[in-house]
């Protein structure tokens, strides 16, 4: 599949970190793919 990249507001996304963004960031599956990304073990 392919896509096209998009810049967007994150604020759009995640409203607030507490509530929004480190739910999601939370979630194993993202955890693992920021890990790959950056290139450690989390």
């Amino acid at each position: 599949m392919l896509g096209k990249l998009e810049k967007v507001d994150l604020r759009q996304i995640w409203q607030t970190e507490g509530q929004d963004f480190t739910p999601w960031l939370a979630q194993k599956e993202n955890l693992e793919l920021l890990g790959e990304v950056i290139g450690i073990e989390l």
